[in-house]
C-alpha cells in the first residue's frame, strides 16, 4: 500500500506540474516519455528516478525568471561584444547598459528590457535594408539615451508592441526614422529625428503614441510626423514639438486618424508642401506657430476638422488656412498675417468658427467663404491686401458676424446668392442680402 500511495503522489504532481507547465513561454525540452504504469504497478528505482527528473524538470519551467532578479549587463560593441547575442539571453526586467558603436541590426521580442545607449553608444545598421532596432510584439521595452542611424528604418514598433523611446536620436535612414504600426503603441520624450529619406516620425495603421518632452524632426524627405490609417497621437501639456525644414507637410493627419495637442508647443516652419494637413475624416488639435511653409499654413479637407487655440499662422506661401470639402476648423485667439494669398479660406461645403482671432495683412481677402458657413465674433480682420475687402461672401455662403467685428472690418463683398447676418439678431448687414 505504501508504495501505490507514492505512486499516486507523485501522478498528481506530475498533473499540476503539467498544467503549469503549459502555461510556461517558451518551454525548454523536458526528458522523454515517462514509463508506462498504472495504480497497480509496482515500479524499479530507475522508473522512479525517472518520474524524480521529469518533475524536476518542470519545476524548473515554473520557477524560471521567479528567483531570478533583473541584472544590468554591460555591452561594450567596441571590444566586439554582440547587442544581438546578449537579447537572445536577456530576461524581462534586465538593462542592457551599451557602450561604443554597435555595427549591427536587432529585433527585440521579450517584454520588459531595457536597451541603455548612455548617452553616447551608437547603434549602426551601416546601410541595411532591414531596420536597425525592431521592437516585434514585446511590450514595456524601454530605449534609452541611444543614438539609430543607418538602416532601412531606425526604430519599428509593430505587431502591438509597447516601446518606451527616452533622449533617442534617429538618423540617416532610407526609409522612416521611427515607425509605430499595427496596435503597437508608442510614448516618444526628449527624441530627434532628422534626415530620413521618408517620413521622420510615421505612426500608422491602428497605432498610437503619447509625446512628451522635445519632440524634433528636421530635414527629412517626405512628411516631419506622420498619423495615418486610424492611427492617434497625442502630445502632453508641455511639451514642445520641432516640425521643420522638411521635404513633405509638417504634419500629415489622414485617413480617420487623430492628433491631440493637450497643451504644448508646437513650431512647424520652413516645409516644403505646407505646414500642416488633415485629411479624410481626420481631426486635429493645435496650440502651434505655423509659419514660412511653402503652401498652406494648415489644410482641412475631405469631412476632417481641426481647432486651433493660441496659435500663429504667419508668412506661408499660399493660404493661411484653407477648408475644402466638408470639413470644419475653430480658430480662437489666433493670429492669420502676412500669407501669400487668403488668410482663411473657406470653400465646398465647409464651416469655420472664428473668436478672438486677428486676420491682417494677407496678399489676397482675409476671409473668403464660397458656398460654405463661417460664424466670426469679437474678431478683427484688417488691413488685408485684396483692393475691394477683407471678407469675401459668394456661391450661396453664409455668415454671422457680430457687429464689433464688423466695425474693424474694412468691407464685406458678397454675391445675391450669398446671405450675411448679424450673429445675434440674425438681422441683414448691407450692402449684403
Amino acid at each position: 500500500m505504501r508504495r501505490k500511495y507514492i505512486v499516486w503522489v507523485i501522478v498528481l504532481g506530475i498533473i499540476g506540474g503539467m498544467v503549469w507547465y503549459g502555461l510556461a513561454q517558451n518551454p525548454p525540452p523536458l526528458p522523454g516519455p515517462l514509463p508506462p504504469f498504472t495504480p497497480n504497478s509496482v515500479l524499479t528505482a530507475a522508473q522512479l528516478n525517472a518520474l524524480v527528473d521529469r518533475m524536476n524538470a518542470i519545476l524548473d519551467v515554473i520557477t524560471k525568471g521567479f528567483n531570478e532578479a533583473p541584472q544590468t549587463i554591460n555591452v561594450d560593441c567596441n571590444a566586439g561584444d554582440s547587442l544581438g547575442q546578449t537579447l537572445q539571453q536577456a530576461e524581462a526586467g534586465d538593462t542592457i547598459r551599451i557602450s561604443g558603436t554597435c555595427p549591427e541590426t536587432v529585433t527585440v521580442n521579450r517584454s520588459g528590457l531595457t536597451l541603455d545607449g548612455q548617452g553616447s553608444a551608437i547603434l549602426d545598421g551601416a546601410g541595411s535594408s532591414v531596420p536597425v532596432v525592431t521592437v516585434a510584439g514585446a511590450r514595456g521595452v524601454t530605449i534609452t539615451n541611444l543614438t539609430v542611424q543607418n538602416g532601412s528604418l531606425g526604430i519599428l514598433g509593430l505587431d502591438g508592441a509597447a516601446v518606451r523611446l527616452l533622449g533617442v536620436t534617429v538618423q540617416n535612414t532610407t526609409n522612416e526614422g521611427i515607425r509605430v504600426e499595427q496596435a503597437s503603441a508608442g510614448f516618444l520624450s526628449d527624441c530627434t529625428v532628422q534626415a530620413s529619406s521618408l517620413d521622420g516620425i510615421a505612426i500608422v495603421d491602428t497605432a498610437s503614441a503619447v509625446l512628451s518632452g522635445t519632440i524634433t524632426s528636421t530635414n527629412n524627405g517626405n512628411d516631419g510626423f506622420r498619423v495615418v490609417r486610424n492611427a492617434n497621437a497625442s502630445a502632453l501639456a508641455g511639451t514642445t514639438i520641432i516640425l521643420q525644414n522638411n521635404m513633405g507637410a509638417g504634419l500629415f493627419v489622414g485617413t480617420s486618424s487623430h492628433f491631440e495637442d493637450f497643451g504644448s508647443t508646437t513650431t512647424v516652419r520652413n516645409n516644403q508642401r505646407g505646414g500642416v494637413l488633415v485629411a479624410d475624416a481626420s481631426s486635429a488639435t493645435l496650440h502651434a506657430d505655423i509659419s514660412n511653409n511653402s503652401g498652406a499654413g494648415i489644410v482641412v479637407q475631405d469631412s476632417s476638422s481641426a481647432s486651433l487655440t493660441n496659435a500663429t499662422i504667419n508668412g506661408n506661401s499660399n493660404h493661411g488656412v484653407l477648408l475644402l470639402n466638408a470639413c470644419s476648423c475653430r480658430m480662437e485667439n489666433t493670429t492669420i498675417s502676412g500669407n501669400g494669398f487668403d488668410g482663411v479660406g473657406v470653400e465646398s461645403g465647409c464651416s469655420a468658427t472664428m473668436r478672438a482671432t486677428t486676420v491682417t495683412n494677407n496678399a489676397a481677402f482675409g476671409v473668403s467663404i464660397e458656398d460654405a458657413r463661417a460664424r466670426i465674433e469679437a474678431s478683427s480682420i484688417q488691413n488685408n491686401l485684396d483692393p475691394n475687402s477683407d471678407i469675401e461672401v459668394i456661391f450661396g455662403a453664409r455668415l454671422l458676424i457680430d457687429p464689433a467685428t464688423l466695425g474693424l472690418t474694412r468691407v464685406i463683398g458678397c454675391d445675391t446668392t450669398s446671405l450675411v447676418r448679424d450673429v445675434t439678431t440674425l438681422a441683414s448687414l448691407s450692402p449684403c442680402p
